[in-house]
């Protein structure tokens, strides 16, 4: 396991929404309900950058968010202020009307309240995207709406689908900052980041936004182009105009590309400026860098941002604290539905570190929904159905694998998996066989986590046979390896198999 369909049905009245709409118009005119939880975000975001930073960008902003959460408190200080400075255009529209409904209720329908907008059940998604249709077709022209359906049908696999609603989302508000950066987000969900990088482009605020040029070098290293010259991010970065929250995500980017380039000093600098106002984003960077870069620091306890389930579960795989490393992995997961390093967490804290397989299983199958056919979530699946004792079912997921021929991490895997099949199916010789070939493989690769994880499951398999020479000769072989296993999940694994092993043998 990794220790790191287009149905093109479309409703014809959307038809009616595809043209474009001039850059200075905003995404937002009415009020529509059941937003997801990045848009709660961003609203947060939004609200913060607004405090530190009170100007007309900002402003827009937050003032658009607040309108499409129902926020009627958040819109009142940016509504007026666009007001006062004679905003025109659909912008002083929606200004104008903020202010004149300030005062009214906002009504939510009891059936959006029942319904959690950001479940990770198919059935309700596609009952919640029913309801969002309908909403677009009364308000077609609200981009945030269309970028919620969007994450949507991402969380359902359905990626043709979001790629047209975000073309929508991207003609209605082509310089929004939240919708530019979605975009970017799929484009690189997709591997087609070369998309992004010209919207990015042609959104002329490359150059002039901190968080537009984050996503931009993001998605410039999602497809391993040459990174331009840093200068303009610099500068970005050293201008005081901008508040340290709107600079944090790009002084994590920076800071990560300096990591690349072995520039130690520099990096810890870069991630420590990215902690004076960190966003999630720039907040898991700085967890990840933390256990690469000498001296770096995350206060994660002291840290009060929203939706840092990514960092908190980065920072609880690396003290072992595998209940909260789970408990993290799944908000993360439901956050970040398409994000395979929830997947790949989550299955390794269920699968090794606690040994929960239901728990497993169900990561596995969300990471497949928005990546069908990926080769390491299916050997985890695979390995989570014949603990279950589901052996047909694991044989269906490793034959969409293959047969492995590599010394990848992924082969090593599959190879293990393959060897616990055989075992439970009888095949002890087979079993056997195949687990040394991925001891084997991982030595090739000089892997020692695959090969102590590898050893630690036939050591398991043998307890399981009670035969003592070979549980003698797999525990000295375990021990020769295990001082050099860094990942805290195989060591938990090798352990376990160790303390088996002394149990099977003082039986003797």
């Amino acid at each position: 396991m990794q220790l790191e369909d287009r149905d093109r049905h479309v409703v014809p009245r959307w038809r009616s929404v595809r043209r474009t709409i001039t850059a200075g118009e905003f995404q937002v005119l009415s009020m529509p309900k059941a937003l997801d939880v990045r848009h709660l975000e961003e609203l947060q975001r939004f609200a913060q950058l607004w405090e530190a930073s009170p100007r007309r960008e900002t402003a827009v902003d937050l003032l658009g968010a607040a309108v499409v959460a129902g926020r009627h408190d958040l819109t009142v200080s940016p509504a007026s202020y666009l007001v006062e400075v004679a905003t025109d255009g659909p912008i002083g529209l929606m200004a104008t009307r903020a202010l004149a409904t300030r005062d009214s209720p906002d009504v939510t329908d009891d059936r959006e309240r029942e319904l959690d907008p950001d479940t990770l059940e198919p059935d309700q998604i596609r009952e919640w995207i029913g309801r969002q249709k309908d909403r677009l077709a009364d308000d077609p022209r609200n981009a945030l709406a269309w970028a919620s359906l969007a994450r949507r049908y991402v969380a359902l696999g359905q990626n043709w689908k979001a790629d047209y609603a975000l073309t929508i989302a991207t003609s209605l508000a082509p310089r929004s900052r939240y919708i530019l950066r979605v975009f970017t987000r799929f484009c690189v969900h997709i591997g087609e980041p070369q998309r992004a990088i010209r919207l990015l482009e042609d959104s002329g605020r490359v150059q002039s936004d901190p968080l537009i040029h984050a996503a931009y070098l993001s998605a410039i290293g999602a497809g391993s182009a040459r990174v331009p010259s840093l200068r303009p991010a610099r500068q970005l970065l050293d201008n005081d105009a901008f508040k340290p929250i709107e600079r944090s995500d790009l002084a994590s980017e920076v800071g990560t590309l300096e990591l690349a380039a072995g520039a130690d000093r520099r990096t810890r600098k870069l991630f420590e400026r990215s902690l004076a106002s960190p966003t999630d984003n720039s907040l898991a960077q700085a967890e990840w860098a933390s256990h690469r870069v000498l001296s770096l620091e995350v206060p994660l306890a002291q840290t009060k941002v929203p939706f840092a389930a990514e960092a908190q579960a980065q920072a609880a795989f690396q003290q072992g604290d595998w209940e909260s490393a789970l408990l993290n992995a799944k908000t993360w997961q439901q956050d970040q539905p398409f994000d395979t390093s929830a997947a790949f967490l989550g299955t390794i804290v269920a699968l090794v570190g606690l040994e929960r397989w239901h728990d497993g299983l169900e990561f596995c199958r969300v990471g497949l929904r928005t990546h069908p056919g990926h080769p390491m979530l299916l050997n985890d699946l695979a390995y989570a159905l014949i603990e279950l004792g589901q052996l047909e079912e694991a044989t269906k997921a490793l034959d969409e694998v293959g047969e492995p021929t590599g010394t990848e991490p992924t082969d090593i895997a599959v190879r293990a998996t393959r060897g616990l099949l055989a075992f439970r199916r009888g095949d002890v010789e087979e079993g056997r066989r195949r687990y040394l070939d991925a001891v084997s493989a991982s030595q090739t690769a000089s892997n020692r986590d695959y090969e102590a994880m590898a050893l630690a499951m036939l050591l398991r398999e043998e307890c399981r046979l009670a035969a003592p020479d070979r549980i003698k000769m797999l525990a000295a072989s375990i021990a020769a390896v295990s001082p050099y296993v860094s990942n805290l999940a195989v060591r938990t694994c090798v352990t376990r198999a160790l303390g088996l092993a002394d149990a099977a043998l003082s039986d003797k």
